[in-house]
């Protein structure tokens, strides 16, 4: 007898949305850029029901897709297979689930940023005790409006002081400029980061500073070739923090590997290796960093080619410019016009010492009264931090958004 005309196999009738496989996205997966799959195998009830899920296999490990799968089963329902007519008691089923990151834009612009008074509000009250200053990294969705939504924590240091979960709380308090009606108007994705300051000495766990510029970074082909081979098999990206003392000349040394993610493939081991590659850059009479344990990151991409930001933005608001600014600043035409205000982007390549050189200026306001050349040569020669997020900004496009005075409208 051949199977009934109604014959069917089980269907899942209810699956997580893409707001709800985000929210379950591992946050060790988010931080590293891993995209990632997991299979589970789960008993349907009577109502459909998933009970009894298993794990049957996740790819890539050590990252908690697994995990993420069961809990999004939660939300899952599914229809029992029918044969000859008649419902299978007992079923099972088995249920891919994919996990893709959003699209990553450039980072836009902010528009409004949470206040001290604002920030003052949510500091953990285990750290302001302890005169413990920390830091939190976000990875949100942004409306094309620029209104960022979803937030997850990526990390907080030091952990156990709730840093991450204030982080969350000053979420509704950024806002990105809209972007243009040529610009794409899909959500994106970004990373915020926040820093949690407090007047006094910070103890517990690392008191570290920051270096402002480096003389030397590894470069990406130091990266790779530090690359650990059992995590290259996996294509498995990785992120380590480490904390190290900095001595007069800028060197790195003593490092401690603070966080590694994930564990257990080599990644901390790797970053090690690297430390040599790094020189701090003190200005003449300023060695800031010395004595104090400085926290540096580094990003191990499986596919750097694949890396979706393609260039940094950094905004340079200058005050309201006084009668001599404008005099310094702005060209002759631009003066004669009487302008109050300017504003104008360039893009200029970056050296691997952070310097500015290649600078062209793609916008101006007013036009055709010599803005952006003035813009122009205020950037060349500058320098930036080029070890950005873990990894090197040398040969990527840099744009810098200067607003001279009050950007016009």
């Amino acid at each position: 007898m051949g199977a009934g005309s109604g014959d069917h196999p089980a269907r899942l009738t209810a699956v997580p949305d893409a707001t709800a496989l985000f929210a379950a996205f591992p946050e060790s997966a988010l931080e590293t850029g891993t995209p990632g799959r997991a299979t589970i195998r789960c008993q349907i009830g009577d109502r459909g029901a998933l009970s009894g899920c298993a794990v049957v296999d996740e790819n890539p490990r050590g990252y908690g897709f697994g995990p993420a799968a069961l809990r999004l089963s939660g939300s899952m329902t599914a229809s029992l297979p029918v044969q000859d007519g008649a419902e299978s008691k007992n079923a099972t089923m088995t249920i891919p689930l994919s996990f893709d990151l959003p699209p990553v834009t450039a980072p836009r612009i902010y528009e409004a940023l949470p206040t001290g008074e604002q920030l003052m509000q949510v500091y953990p009250n285990a750290a302001r005790v302890a005169l413990i200053h920390g830091r939190a990294k976000l990875y949100c969705l942004v409306t094309a409006e620029g209104q960022s939504y979803g937030c997850h924590v990526l990390s907080e240091y030091p952990a156990g002081y709730g840093f991450g979960k204030a982080a969350l709380r000053l979420a509704p308090f950024f806002k990105m400029k809209a972007v243009t009606a040529s610009a794409e108007s899909n959500d994106s994705s970004m990373v915020v980061p926040i820093v949690f300051n407090i007047d006094g000495v910070a103890r517990g766990g690392y008191p570290f500073t920051g270096i402002e510029l480096w003389r030397a970074t590894p470069s990406r082909n130091d990266i790779e070739a530090a690359f650990p081979v059992d995590a290259r098999t996996m294509q498995a990206s990785g992120l380590v923090e480490l904390a190290c003392a900095v001595s007069a000349d800028g060197r790195l040394d003593s490092c401690d590997v603070a966080r590694e993610v994930p564990e257990g493939l080599g990644f901390g081991k790797a970053a090690i290796t690297l430390v040599p590659k790094f020189l701090a850059d003190f200005p003449p009479g300023e060695i800031k960093g010395v004595g104090q344990t400085v926290l540096t990151t580094i990003r191990f991409r499986a596919s750097p080619e694949t890396t979706r930001v393609t260039f940094w933005r950094r905004q340079l608001s200058l005050p309201a410019l006084t009668d001599d600014d404008l005099e310094r600043a702005l060209p002759e035409p631009a003066r004669r016009a009487k302008v109050r205000s300017a504003h104008a982007v360039v893009s200029c390549s970056v050296g691997s010492d952070g310097s500015m050189h290649d600078c062209a200026s793609t916008e101006e306001a007013p036009a055709n009264l010599g803005i952006g050349e003035a813009a122009v040569k205020l950037v060349s020669g500058r320098r930036i931090d080029v070890w950005k997020d873990g990894a090197s900004l040398e040969d990527r496009p840099f744009i810098w958004d200067i607003v001279l005075g009050r950007q016009p409208r």
